[in-house]
């Protein structure tokens, strides 16, 4: 006797065939109650499908274990469940402050303290953000602890460049020697696509970049430790410039422009206005590619003689140094002095603006100095702060200071006297971890054989200059004389 295979299946009965399987389609009904065995049923009313379900106390005992005569914190009675979501009350002060890591927390106040005192914390962020890499990051530098000085003197450096790139380290040794406060630059050759270019450590950079042509643009570079801004410039027709606005000392606010006029462009009355307008007290320092005999030039040409004329008109003064500024590369043409500046309303006593024999262009740097009438130029001192020195001292907490914070802090005044305290504490060991060195003294100084390089080439730079055909010329008529 065989069986059905795996193939065949099992067979099906004839109701199984015909008819196939009711499914119930409504909800289930509830079985009928025995009153007869269960009386007491009758009294309880069925329970509606709307109606959520109660779930019974817990019993006190549970009758399956032995009860037990003393029980563990963690069996005792616990919160209900909303309770447990509630936010944690925070310890006592006394709980958490321990002796290892208050070293460290003080190094957080203190930082803290630096970024929330400081109103340039967003303009030093901006700057970090801005950094493409580590190497530019590391040019920019915090603004002073103790804020932004107005001086009572200022120190100006303007250099056409002919091309900012390749001067970026003798500039920065140079303003570092000369204790320049702002430097005006001409012909950058900079441009939007590379916004963090030739950046100088300790200074923040302005820049004005020609978009529609190439070479060109102008910068501003002004310490951080002074008080000043960027401001906007006004539409110009042929001029390029890039200003700020420095705050002084016994004196109103100085608008110092670095301002750069194209060689064959004419000179508009319309743009020396729109610049001269900007504040009471306006310095507009740079190349104005005009030529007059007047402030050292061989020839007048039509720039030179139109500013001679604006000057009654307009109401401003030539400043300009006693020797030539620009060396054309081609030795037939005579060197002229067109890197000057103009002054309104400003009432600062001339300390001196001369020529300087370095760096590398067709043009010579001008350094100018102005100071009040009342004195000359005090040594100007920088504040050196050793942190490490502040960091172990920080890390002693058994001081005076300190000790007179109390553990528990519960009122508002005593949160104040405590922050007061503490603020005390951290700038009086600041105080005492600084120095004053010279303001012109760089501790990032070249190597001794870059150094004597660069000696070499200013050498040659003042040879050449002393042999250039038009000053052997000048030099015989000032001895003819």
């Amino acid at each position: 006797m065989s069986g059905p295979t795996l193939d065949q299946g099992c067979p099906l009965t004839r109701n199984q065939e015909t008819n196939p399987p009711v499914r119930p389609t409504g909800r289930p009904v509830a079985p009928p109650r025995d009153l007869l065995n269960f009386p007491t049923l009758g009294n309880t009313k069925p329970t509606s499908p709307g109606v959520k379900f109660q779930p019974a106390a817990a019993p006190s005992i549970n009758p399956w274990t032995k009860a037990r005569t003393t029980q563990p914190p963690s069996a005792t009675s616990r919160p209900h469940r909303e309770a447990q979501r509630s936010p944690p009350v925070p310890p006592p002060v006394s709980a958490t402050a321990g002796s290892s890591s208050f070293g460290s927390d003080i190094q957080t106040v203190m930082a803290v303290l630096r970024a929330v005192s400081s109103s340039e914390i967003a303009e030093f962020a901006g700057q970090l953000r801005a950094c493409r890499n580590v190497e530019e990051k590391l040019l920019v530098s915090f603004p002073p602890l103790g804020g932004r000085r107005k001086p009572k003197n200022v120190t100006l450096l303007s250099f056409n460049a002919n091309g900012l790139p390749k001067n970026i380290p003798e500039l920065t040794m140079c303003m570092s020697e000369y204790g320049v406060d702002i430097a005006l630059i001409q012909e950058t050759y900079l441009k939007p696509t590379r916004p963090r270019a030739c950046a100088i450590a300790g200074y923040a950079q302005l820049r004005t970049d020609r978009t529609h042509a190439s070479r060109g643009g102008t910068a501003l570079y002004y310490s951080r430790s002074l008080h000043c801004c960027p401001i906007d410039i006004p539409p110009l027709v042929n001029m390029e410039a890039t200003g700020c606005r420095l705050a002084m000392t016994g004196h109103r606010t100085l608008v110092i422009v670095s301002v750069y006029l194209p060689s064959p462009q004419p000179l508009h009355r319309r743009d020396l206005r729109a610049l001269l307008a900007l504040g009471d007290a306006v310095i507009l320092f740079g190349d104005f590619n005009c030529k007059n005999p007047r402030w050292g030039c061989p020839v007048l040409d039509y720039n030179g003689n139109k500013l001679d004329e604006l000057q009654d008109r307009l109401e401003f003064e030539i400043i300009a140094p006693s020797t030539a500024t620009y060396y054309p590369y081609n030795v037939t043409y005579r060197p002229s002095t067109i890197d000057i500046a103009l002054t309104k309303g400003v009432a600062l006593n001339l300390n001196c603006i001369e020529t300087l024999n370095k760096l590398t262009s067709d043009h010579r740097p001008v350094l100018l100095k102005m100071g009040p009438p009342d004195g000359g130029r005090p040594n100007l001192t920088c504040k050196i702060t050793d942190w490490k020195r502040v960091s172990t001292a920080l890390e002693k907490i058994d001081t005076p200071p300190l000790n007179s914070i109390p553990d528990n802090i519960r009122t508002t005044d005593e949160i104040d006297s405590a922050i007061g305290a503490l603020t005390s504490h951290i700038r009086t060991v600041v105080k005492r971890c600084e120095r004053e060195v010279p303001a012109s003294s760089d501790r990032r100084k070249f190597p001794p054989d870059i150094l004597e390089l660069i000696r070499a080439k200013n050498k040659a730079l003042r040879r050449a200059s002393i042999s250039h055909p038009e000053y052997r010329s000048r030099r015989g008529l000032s001895n003819a004389k």
